[in-house]
């Protein structure tokens, strides 16, 4: 969203942002390259905007609700709360378009744009195809979404769309700064030892550093002329788990956490590894891997990939990376021994750098512009 952003103030356009929290600092540290900022709104917590008198048009609101699986539940008013002041926002900014970035924003934009000539693009990425819809269903897009513009950046979010509720989107491709995210070209023929993996992402259940934990201690005992490191990048609530998980293996001096890093120090750690392992599991509320930014990015950089074939993964990966045939660590072993014997690094940086020529952040804001355009009914 950060990179669609600034595309909208290269081009000279009047950008707002509305956002239900915001981290000034973040903000602030993204935008510190643009010339000219967006104007920023909170839309507040939902007991701050009853306190705000925010109710008055509840009614109305609630009304517009009731294809929520539970019309009658605080998520629903929750959502209705929150497109009365995104409401009173678009009154106050008048803007000739609202870009809503994840569904669920787009319901609450479309319950905003009520009776209103403002057009609406809805920008899905991958979340809101997938456990958002397993928890509430397709109804609310469905109903509230009709007259929007749908826009995805992968395959496997348009055939979730296209199968669910009908309609085509517009494909625009997930950029990456290709000046920033660039090939280590020092890389030679033979693979090192140690074995350098990396391992980017929260530390979720859903991002398998488990799996790749595990991985590590089978290629270890299969190649331990390889010595093998593993560098994870991230924070989250299985960092404890994951660390007896390392323990437990005796891999404590293979493997180590890095936490998280500022956006600017991930190309640099890129550029240092040799294999990116992405090994996202399916869970049970539904998530899957829409597209994988990451891997994006560690292909510009000239990483080699393995990835399972979670969600999108094997349409981003595809032509660049070795796609799992499953999702456990035996299946993951398997395929770094096969790009292992079947690659070199520098074949790889070769390989990685060609496929993420096509997501080119030039192109991201191409398509960004031209369907922009359209919208408005722009020459």
């Amino acid at each position: 969203m950060v990179d669609h952003v600034k595309g909208m103030l290269s081009l000279e356009w009047n950008v707002s942002v509305a956002a239900n929290k915001i981290d000034q600092k973040s903000f602030d540290n993204c935008f510190s390259d643009c010339s000219v900022q967006p104007a920023v709104f909170q839309l507040s917590s939902f007991f701050r905007l009853v306190r705000g008198g925010i109710f008055r048009d509840l009614r109305r609101a609630v009304e517009s609700i009731a294809s929520h699986p539970n019309p009658n539940s605080l998520n629903a008013r929750l959502i209705a709360v929150k497109a009365q002041r995104l409401s009173e926002l678009i009154q106050t900014i008048r803007p000739d378009l609202v870009h809503a970035h994840f569904g669920p924003n787009g319901v609450l934009a479309a319950i905003a744009l009520e009776n209103n000539t403002i057009p609406l693009i809805v920008n899905f990425h991958g979340y809101d195809v997938t456990a958002y819809t397993k928890k509430f269903g397709w109804n609310m897009y469905q109903s509230l979404l009709k007259t929007a513009t749908l826009v995805g950046h992968s395959q496997f979010v348009s055939r979730r769309i296209l199968r669910n509720l009908g309609r085509q989107i517009e494909l625009v491709v997930m950029g990456v700064d290709t000046g920033r995210f660039s090939p280590n070209i020092g890389k030679t023929q033979v693979w090192p030892s140690p074995l350098k993996l990396l391992s980017v992402g929260r530390l979720t259940t859903c991002k398998g550093h488990d799996i790749a934990i595990d991985t590590v201690k089978l290629l270890n005992a299969r190649h331990p002329n390889w010595n093998i490191e593993l560098v994870v990048v991230g924070s989250g609530e299985e960092q404890e788990r994951l660390t007896k998980r390392i323990k437990f293996a005796g891999l404590s001096g293979n493997i180590r956490f890095r936490g998280s890093l500022d956006y600017r120090h991930i190309p640099g750690v890129m550029q240092s590894a040799d294999i990116l392992l992405v090994c996202s599991q399916p869970t049970p509320d539904g998530s899957e891997e829409a597209f994988c930014r990451v891997a994006v990015e560690a292909m510009a950089c000239g990483m080699a990939i393995v990835a399972t074939p979670c969600g999108g993964l094997p349409d981003t990966v595809d032509g660049a990376g070795y796609v799992t045939s499953g999702f456990d660590a035996a299946s993951i072993a398997e395929a770094v021994e096969l790009l292992v014997s079947s690659e070199t690094p520098a074949s790889a940086v070769e390989i990685s750098v060609k496929a993420a020529k096509k997501y080119d952040i030039k192109k991201m804001m191409d398509d960004y512009k031209l369907i922009s355009e359209k919208v408005l009914l722009l020459p």
